[in-house]
Parts: structure tokens; sequence; C-alpha cells
């Protein structure tokens, strides 16, 4: 389930010994992997409290308070991070860079049909490219730029993926 829904009513912060908790009902909150929501800040979780009586749901999905946190505890903490296993598959099939450096690129910066099937799929992204593509494109070229100022990886991506993403990890 990504959205979980709430009756505020039901939500209660509560002290231990080392740290805090949220409870709903009489039992812990939890994040889907099972983790409590409890952190020794209790002003962080004031904050997730009052964010989750106010809306009355959980959204995983969305990037907010909760699933930020939610997200550090079921992986961060538990030294598991699925952003990083994937970074190398990601970089490699990101639909903005193939259009930007696959075949043809040199009589355009996008190929139009690619990037509306990526915003089909993932429609969040939408804000993204109209309020921020032209700082992504300013990081691939200064991404590019750090690593070869001679040109070679732009002229040849596909023969430098491995590269690229090690830098991007580093």
């Amino acid at each position: 389930m990504d959205t979980e829904t709430f009756e505020p009513r039901k939500l209660d912060l509560v002290m231990r010994d080392a740290d805090f908790v949220i409870y709903y009902g009489q039992l812990p909150l939890t994040t889907k992997g099972g983790f409590e929501i409890a952190h020794p800040d209790s002003r962080l979780l004031k904050h997730l409290l009052i964010k989750l009586a106010l809306s009355g749901h959980a959204d995983r999905q969305s990037v907010n308070s909760y699933s930020i946190f939610a997200f550090h505890r079921d992986f961060l903490e538990q030294n598991t991070d699925p952003v990083n296993e994937r970074l190398e598959a990601e970089t490699i099939n990101d639909p903005l860079l193939k259009a930007r450096f696959g075949p043809g690129h040199h009589n355009r910066i996008f190929d139009l049909k690619q990037v509306l099937e990526y915003l089909e799929e993932d429609d969040q992204i939408m804000n993204m490219m109209f309020l921020g593509a032209s700082v992504i494109m300013k990081g691939f070229r200064e991404l590019l730029s750090n690593m070869d100022p001679s040109g070679t990886i732009e002229n040849d991506f596909a023969g430098h993926q491995q590269e690229v993403v090690q830098f991007i990890r580093g």
C-alpha cells in the first residue's frame, strides 16, 4: 500500500527512555519495512505528527517529510541504498542522456518522442522539466566538462558510460 489513511485523533507522540515514537492507537506507527517511526529528536517527530494529522494520510510515493523519514529508516539505516544500487542502470538508460547523446543528437537537443514517453511514465517529472530543464542541461555540460575538457566523452558518450557512472557515483 502506497498511501495509508489515519484518523488524526489516534495519533500520539510518546516519550521513551532514549527516544520518541509516534503511536497510532495502541501501537507504534511503523514504516512499510516494519520499523518504528521513532527518533531521539522530538521536534522531528512533532513535524511528522502534525503533517500526518493535518493530511490524514501518509503518501509513500510523493517526496514529503514522511516518505523521506520512512526511506531513511527502511533503507539507509539498514545499510542499503536502492538509489545507489540502481545508479548505473538508471544513468545508462536515462532518457534525457540518451536523447542528448544518442543517435541523431547533433541535429536536436532532445528526441521529443522519448521525452514524451518518459513524461507519460512519470508525470511528476513534468515540474522538473519545465522548471529545471535549463539547469539540468547546464549540469550535463558541467559534468562533462569536469570529466574531460577535450569533449571526447560528449562525442562518444556510449563508449564512456562506465566512466560517467563512476564520476556521478563519486
